[in-house]
Parts: structure tokens; C-alpha cells; sequence
């Protein structure tokens, strides 16, 4: 009775019928069952008993379900047979789905966050390099108060770079869900562009590296953006220019191309390899 109700039949539509043409005749994809590769015959013939873990039976409904069974073959009047117990395994798959799921949940936010702590490491870096340089360069120059207070701008600027970088993480919530937000606003971009020069500035020409800014005419006087992401992007890859080129130039070019502005970053520093070229903008 307890097989009838699992497999949706009458007791008397199964009594006397196979039970392989009955309910096991398709594999799980839907495709024939040989009667002769199933595990039940096999065990009916050799007379050993079989388990199986993992397969599938077949209601009336044609619906399949996931069952673990055993055959326990038998003789009686000469006849060979067998006493097959199955259990319906629906609930513990979607038992152990959800585990998996969330254990493979738990290993991405793992990655996440082992990814986004080795980023800001070095997006925490670059502007607090801005900050104690100009720290310096304003200590050393303390006599010259125009030169101080150029500084000391410089400083206010990297500082408030930092402040938002350090925002972002202590706001780890964002990154959890995969969600950065972006804060389009007017901007003048030649000002970023200028900001983020300026903060490699020193480094660059203490290498006696020259730094370039080309802005097309065409381009208008402000545009959309968020420019602190902007002005994170334009320092990382102006500072690891600077820092991977030791003689020639570091350009910083903008152009306009119908709607949009193209911004470009370029160096004579020994280049990037085409195996990292993928992950640049990750």
C-alpha cells in the first residue's frame, strides 16, 4: 500500500505487471531503461543484494522522483524474485541542495571579501601616499607660504579621496549584495584630472618621469559623472604608471566620441600582460 500511494497507482494496476515497465523504465533524462542494465535484474539473476543510491522511479503521473533503493533477491517454489525497498529521497535532496547552496554562497562572500579587502588595501595606499607626501613637501617649504598652502590643498584633496575610500569600507553592506553606487553628478572633469595629476606629480618627478595631460578642445567644459569614482580609477592607473615606468612619459588623455568621453591612461613603463589585461576593470 505504502508503494501504491508513492507511485499513484491502484494495487490493482500493479499487482502482476512489471515493476521495471511499471516505474523504472526511463532513465532521468527521460531516455529508454534497457531491462537488462537495470540493477534489479542484475541482482534477481546473480542472486547478491544491490543498493542504489541515486536514481529515479516514475509515477502514474509521469513524474519522476528521486529514490534510494535496495533489492533483496529471493527463491521461493523455485521461482526467482526479489523484495525491492525504496525510499522517496525528494526531501533530502532539496535538503542537501540547500546546504550546498549555502555553503557555496558562504565560500563567494568569503572570495568577496578576501577580493575587496586586497583592493582597498591599495585604493586606502594611494591617497594616503598623496597625503603624507604633501605632508612632507608642506614641512619642508613652511617658510614659503604660498608653497605651504599649495600643500596643504593637496592634502585636504587626498585626505577627502581617502575619507570616501574609507567610507566604502566600513560600508561593507554594499559590497555583501554586490551593489557600488554611483553618484552621477556635473562635474568638471579637467579638474579630477587635474587632482589626480597632481597627486602623483611628485613621485613621478622624482623619477624624472614627464607627465602629460591632452584634453581635446571639443570637450565641454562639465560633464556627468561621479567623480570620486572617476578620480579613483585616474590615480590607480596614473600611480601604477608612474610606478612601472622609469624613463619616457605618463600621458593622461581625454576625447570626446559622440555622447561619451574617452579617457586614456598611457605610459613607456613596461606594459601590462595580456593574462591580467581581463581583470584591470574587475
Amino acid at each position: 500500500p505504502a508503494a501504491c500511494r508513492m507511485l499513484g497507482y491502484a494495487p490493482d494496476q500493479v499487482i502482476g505487471r512489471s515493476a521495471h515497465e511499471l516505474f523504472h523504465a526511463r532513465r532521468p533524462d527521460g531516455s529508454p531503461y534497457p531491462a537488462d542494465a537495470c540493477p534489479t535484474r542484475g541482482a534477481i539473476r546473480s542472486g547478491r543484494q544491490v543498493r542504489v543510491d541515486d536514481e529515479v522511479y516514475w509515477r502514474a503521473d509521469g513524474e519522476a522522483f528521486p529514490v534510494m533503493y535496495a533489492v533483496h533477491p529471493m527463491v521461493q517454489d523455485g521461482r526467482n524474485g526479489a523484495v525491492i525497498s525504496f525510499v522517496d529521497m525528494t526531501a533530502q535532496r532539496a535538503a542537501t541542495a540547500a546546504r550546498e547552496k549555502a555553503l557555496q554562497a558562504a565560500e563567494n562572500l568569503a572570495r568577496v571579501r578576501s577580493e575587496f579587502l586586497a583592493n582597498m588595501s591599495h585604493e586606502i595606499r594611494t591617497p594616503l601616499n598623496g597625503v603624507l607626501g604633501f605632508a612632507q613637501i608642506g614641512h619642508r617649504n613652511a617658510g614659503d607660504a604660498e608653497k605651504a598652502r599649495n600643500a596643504f590643498e593637496k592634502i585636504l584633496a587626498s585626505g577627502s579621496l581617502l575619507l570616501g575610500v574609507v567610507n566604502e569600507v566600513l560600508d561593507f553592506s554594499k559590497i555583501e549584495v554586490g551593489e557600488l553606487r554611483i553618484d552621477p553628478i556635473e562635474m568638471s572633469f579637467s579638474a579630477v584630472a587635474d587632482h589626480a595629476i597632481d597627486l602623483v606629480r611628485e613621485r613621478a618627478g622624482a623619477k624624472g618621469l614627464e607627465l602629460r595631460v591632452e584634453l581635446a578642445a571639443d570637450l565641454p567644459r562639465t560633464c556627468v559623472g561621479d567623480p570620486l569614482r572617476i578620480g579613483q580609477v585616474l590615480l590607480n592607473l596614473l600611480s601604477n604608471a608612474v610606478k612601472f615606468t622609469d624613463t619616457g612619459h605618463v600621458t593622461l588623455s581625454a576625447c570626446r566620441d559622440a555622447g561619451e568621453m574617452v579617457v586614456r591612461v598611457s605610459d613607456t613603463g613596461i606594459g601590462i600582460g595580456a593574462a591580467q589585461l581581463g581583470h584591470i576593470f574587475n
